[in-house]
């Protein structure tokens, strides 16, 4: 009986973990842009107070292909195993890392986003990806549809963890950003409810990443 009851604790520790997500939706308003948002795979990395994660919804992702993807790179590198195609990852990154971060914005004692260095990127649409040569010769592949990529404006923030993995607790409502690749060089607001509890795992590959 004990035995049955230690059984039934674990599995339900595992199920509670294997469906912790982020979700919720990004909209561009103004340009007719919608993606839902649904990040259940996160990677995390901690260099003394440097803290990295990053969170997306692509079922393929891994710490490897991860790792690739946040460089140092050269030469084309396939995006459909990390980016989440019709959708929007994040990349989060603090130098205030002490055990956890918790942030918020806006913020009366604060006269820019603490997620400056963060950044959310969407792939808008049904488009897909395309090798191909854009700005000096660089061959790489890109999204077909619209690309925007922005930092969340109006959030709250709660981060622990390290080795053996991160709790994140997300709640994020506007975001500021704009087109990349196109020569519309506006600022792009978007908006839309994305919150969440992530688990995510970390990743010790990331400890070459560019970002750090």
């Amino acid at each position: 009986m004990i035995r049955l009851m230690t059984l039934l604790v674990l599995v339900g520790c595992a199920k509670e973990e294997a469906n912790s997500s982020i979700g919720g939706s990004l909209s561009l308003p103004e340009h007719g842009e919608r993606a839902d948002i649904l990040w259940n795979k996160g990677f995390g990395f901690v260099d003394g107070n440097r803290m990295i994660a990053f969170l997306t919804g692509s079922p393929d992702a891994t710490c490897q292909s991860v790792a690739a993807y946040l460089g140092p790179n050269s030469g084309a590198l396939p995006k459909d195993d990390v980016l989440d195609a019709g959708s929007c990852t994040m990349l989060v990154k603090t130098e205030e890392w002490d055990g956890g971060w918790s942030a918020h914005y806006p913020d009366p004692d604060a006269s820019y986003p603490p997620s400056i260095d963060s950044n959310i990127r969407c792939d808008f649409g049904d488009g897909e990806w395309v090798l191909e040569e854009r700005g000096e010769g660089y061959e790489d592949y890109y999204w077909s549809g619209t690309v925007w990529q922005g930092i969340p404006d109006a959030f709250e923030w709660d981060f622990s963890g390290g080795s053996d993995g991160f709790e994140l607790n997300v709640e994020m409502s506007r975001y500021d950003g704009g087109f990349l690749y196109s020569d519309n060089h506006d600022e792009i607001a978007g908006s839309g409810d994305i919150s969440g509890t992530l688990n995510a795992a970390w990743c010790g590959e990331l400890a070459n990443a560019t970002v750090l």
